[in-house]
């Protein structure tokens, strides 16, 4: 086979070497993945200089993702087209991003375990060396077996039969070749030797590449596997123990051959095999006694003599022994039983009084609630009569100068025009005259019509290149895809962090990658904004028109329903600084589109057949909140149906282009966002997903003494299902984890508002939850709201 070209720029499998900062390293290039499915040995020499590629960003990723030895796929890479390693023998000729690895499947790259196979009993392997992957095969020199999964205990490396349905095999059963005829499919790295020693060097390409050779199957079921089994078949039982008690069972149901038809007969020897085994265990020592003193004369000649010479002593002591040690053993019990009675009414006591004041601090904090909406409710009422009375003061004392005017002007000749006009005046005024509302015209608006026709992979690829090249700010790959797909599933999108961060450039900016930026409407929110008329727009009976609210709102909505080819792209509406008034007042309209089966048509008031205004399914809000004293908090109801995205300070900045920027010259229709980041409501939750989400659930809705009365943070329907549409689309996109740690920050710890030690004891519950499961980002964000409530009374926000 002919060395692969060094400007073919195949894909790679590789192994990461070396840090050299917190976000750049080395990674060693071991094998090129050909077209089809094969691989070939990679030359350290096509790599100079030293045989490695550099990582010049997110080498952290491949560090956390991947172990010692691991392989895992360089999708792409590129030459320095400065050439300047030619000069200097310290630079390499290649680099790539952290971002362009990827972890290879279950039952690739499985290294092959050269020696002769284990027996099940005793299933441990001599092999000492680190393993790449958690899969591997055994070679004796005539078949090949596997796959086995592996495990390290004091005894040393212990092999299992891999599970898994895909690959066609009976339960607990694996492949066996012959060794000559899976040559084809295996690779050996010889060149291994020049950068470590102890890992195999024979590897198979893919677990399922052995269903195209002829093939056995060989059971390999361990001693617990095969108790289960035996129970199952023996006594039709799911219990996976084996006792006195089934033992005994089993050796029944063998006498009565009930239940041995169509039974694997070695599995029956091996199960027959441990029954006295267990027997055994329980009874040696007793045995061995017993023996003596029974079958022995001399053991019954001593047992008999002894009972006879001291059987007055022996029996009488003996009870007196018992009587005492059953009279200390009472009033043992007897001291506890006070000490635990006196310890339930002290805690009966306490609780008593939290429940008091807690039920008392609930009241009053209603009670203040409640007297505050009043005093806005009505506040609020007061000033929108005063508005709509002040209007209308003025336009009748203009109307009533005119008619003043036109009597002045009144002669004989044309009395009878000049009192029809005075009549229609007169209407005007007793609200007799109605008037043909205005007809509102569409405002044009620019679009570009050349759609984006690439892959999914090559979309975010773009994006990520003109943000690295234009924001100034280095955002990875998976925040960017985070972004698009919570912006694509979502009405509205929350964007939290501190003001400076860059939550409105990133919006600007990421409309100009889509190619769209005359899609986006930009709002400034001003403080006091209290109800729809003053985002959209009223409708004003005394001009008998809608009047528009200053924003551009209304016709940036409408103008959909006139231009039929803007549906096609995705409209964006910015609210920057969302909540400096509160968000479910002014928006209230819109909160009911949230949810997929909500109206999509607004109520203008109007009485013609502008009456409702369509909201298309195009059009997508994004929020920009900060935390802080001037600024009102996000109300549950919202919350509930918005992922709210935390932005994290960034210390990596680039030198952006503000100059002449070259603006993508296509953009993405709607539909080809729907297909790419969309999801479906059918869709469900892999299995780690689904157990992580379950557990999250438990911990947050359970009220038990652990958590000592702290409030539960309730995970509602709505707030499900978002999750499990997200991470459906995600976790094709995201590496590892990613996609169900994005999903917890985002969805569920926005929720989190509570207060006291219980709280703290449920949130440190769930931060540990969160690492077990290599949440990094959610486990982040919890340490920082248990950190900050800490400071405050054990007062917990994660808008803190």
């Amino acid at each position: 086979m002919d060395r692969i070209k060094n400007n073919d720029f195949k894909p790679l499998l590789a192994l990461k070497d070396r840090p050299i900062s917190s976000s750049g390293g080395f990674v060693i290039p071991i094998a090129y993945e050909l077209e089809n499915s094969n691989y070939m040995s990679a030359d350290r020499y096509d790599f100079p200089n030293n045989g490695r590629i550099w990582v010049s960003s997110e080498y952290e990723a491949i560090d956390r993702r991947f172990a010692d030895y691991e392989f895992f796929r360089v999708n792409r890479y590129s030459a320095d087209e400065n050439e300047a390693y030619i000069e200097n023998d310290y630079l390499e000729k290649y680099w790539m991003r952290g971002s362009d690895a990827e972890a290879l499947k279950r039952f690739e790259m499985c290294p092959i375990i050269e020696e002769e196979l284990p027996s099940v009993e005793k299933p441990y392997v001599n092999f000492i060396g680190p393993l790449p992957n958690r899969s591997v095969f055994i070679n004796d020199g005539t078949y090949l077996f596997g796959p086995f999964e592996w495990a390290k205990d004091d005894e040393g490396i212990r092999l299992s039969a891999a599970q898994s349905p895909l690959l066609g095999l009976k339960p607990d059963h694996v492949f066996k070749v012959k060794a000559e005829n899976a040559n084809k499919i295996i690779i050996k790295f010889d060149d291994f030797k020049n950068y470590i020693s102890l890992p195999p060097v024979t590897y198979l390409f893919n677990t399922n590449f052995l269903k195209t050779v002829e093939y056995d199957q060989c059971d390999y079921i361990a001693d617990d596997r095969l108790i289960t089994w035996g129970n199952k078949y023996f006594l039709r039982s799911s219990s996976a123990r084996l006792n006195r008690k089934t033992a005994t069972e089993w050796l029944e149901a063998i006498k009565s051959l009930k239940n041995l038809t169509g039974m694997d007969t070695e599995r029956r020897d091996r199960l027959i095999k441990l029954i006295p085994e267990i027997f055994e265990a329980g009874t040696q020592q007793a045995a061995l006694i017993n023996n003596f003193l029974t079958n022995e004369t001399e053991g019954k000649r001593i047992v008999e003599q002894y009972l006879e010479d001291n059987k007055d002593k022996f029996f009488k002591d003996h009870l007196k022994h018992i009587e005492d040690k059953a009279e200390k053993e009472a009033a043992k019990i007897k001291r506890e039983l006070y000490f635990l009675n006196a310890k339930k009414d002290q805690l009966y006591r306490e609780i008593d009084e939290l429940s008091k004041k807690k039920k008392e601090e609930k009241t009053r904090y209603e009670q203040e609630r409640t007297e505050e909406l009043r005093a806005i409710e009505e506040r609020i009422g007061q000033l929108i009569q005063i508005e709509e009375l002040d209007e209308q003061i003025t336009f009748l004392k203009l109307n009533k100068k005119k008619i003043e005017t036109e009597i002045k002007k009144l002669k004989s000749e044309d009395i009878e025009e000049r009192l029809t006009e005075i009549k229609t005046y007169l209407d005007l005024l007793n609200g007799n005259y109605i008037r043909e509302p205005e007809v509102t015209k569409p405002i044009a608006s620019y679009i570009r019509h050349k759609a984006f026709n690439g892959t999914r992979k090559e979309f975010l690829d773009k994006i990520h290149d003109y943000l690295a090249e234009q924001c100034g700010r280095n955002y990875s790959f998976d925040e960017i895809a985070n972004l698009m797909i919570c912006i694509q599933q979502s009405f509205l999108t929350i964007l939290a962090g501190p003001p400076g961060i860059g939550k409105t450039s990133i919006v600007h900016y990421l409309g100009e990658a889509l190619g769209n930026n005359d899609n986006l409407l930009k709002i400034p929110v001003s403080r006091g904004w209290t109800s729809q008329r003053d985002i959209l727009g009223y409708f004003n009976p005394l001009r008998g028109q809608y009047q528009k609210a200053r924003t551009g709102l209304y016709d940036f909505l409408y103008v959909t329903q006139a231009e039929s080819k803007l549906p096609d792209f995705p409209r964006w509406v910015l609210l920057d600084e969302a909540n400096l008034s509160p968000i479910e007042h002014y928006w209230a309209d819109f909160l009911g589109m949230c949810d997929p089966e909500g109206d999509r048509n607004l109520d203008t008031g109007c009485s013609n057949n502008q009456r409702f205004l369509h909201i298309s399914p195009c059009i997508r809000f994004i929020g920009t909140v900060n935390n802080d004293n001037t600024t009102e908090r996000l109300s549950p109801r919202l919350i509930d149906r918005v992922p709210v995205i935390k932005l994290e300070p960034s210390y990596e900045y680039s030198n952006p282009i503000n100059s002449d920027r070259m603006k993508p010259d296509s953009a993405l229709s709607f539909e080809r966002m729907k297909d790419f980041f969309g999801g479906s409501e059918e869709e469900d939750f892999a299995s780690k997903e689904g157990d992580i989400i379950k557990e999250i659930i438990e911990i947050l809705q359970t009220e038990t003494a652990d958590f000592e009365g702290a409030p539960v943070v309730v995970i509602s329907p709505r707030k499900y299902y978002s999750i499990r549409r997200y991470c459906a689309v995600a976790r094709d996109i995201l590496v590892d984890e990613q996609a169900i740690d994005f999903a917890v920050a985002q969805y569920i710890l926005p929720l989190i508002e509570g207060y006291g030690t219980g709280f703290s004891k449920r949130l440190e519950k769930l931060q540990e939850i969160t690492t077990n499961n290599s949440l990094y980002r959610s486990s982040k964000l919890l340490h920082r709201i248990i950190e900050a409530g800490k400071q405050t009374h054990n007062s917990y926000s994660f808008f803190s």
